[in-house]
């Protein structure tokens, strides 16, 4: 093994520690519904049926958006760590 083949995986692990991939959320982490939160009401996620899920006020449509990008950049980064490994 040649020490570039070295300092690679060594920068692969390093990534890997730095962003955390492959760990979840454990179970005593409590976790409030966004949507819920900004009408405020304060729920937990688990085993939550939103209230607000048809509501269009300007709040939801906010917590809509930041979703849908929190999804994209998971989708990204998933898309990249494949490519890159």
């Amino acid at each position: 093994m040649s020490s570039s083949d070295d300092s690679s995986s060594r920068k692969s692990s390093e990534c890997h520690r730095f962003f955390g991939y492959g760990k979840r959320i454990p179970r005593d982490v409590k976790r409030h519904c966004g949507m819920c939160r900004q009408h405020g009401v304060v729920v937990e996620t688990r085993g939550h049926i939103c209230q607000f899920k048809n509501c269009e006020c300007d709040k939801c449509k906010l917590v809509r958006k930041r979703r849908s990008i929190m999804s994209t950049q998971i989708r990204l980064r998933r898309e990249q760590d494949k490519r890159f490994q």
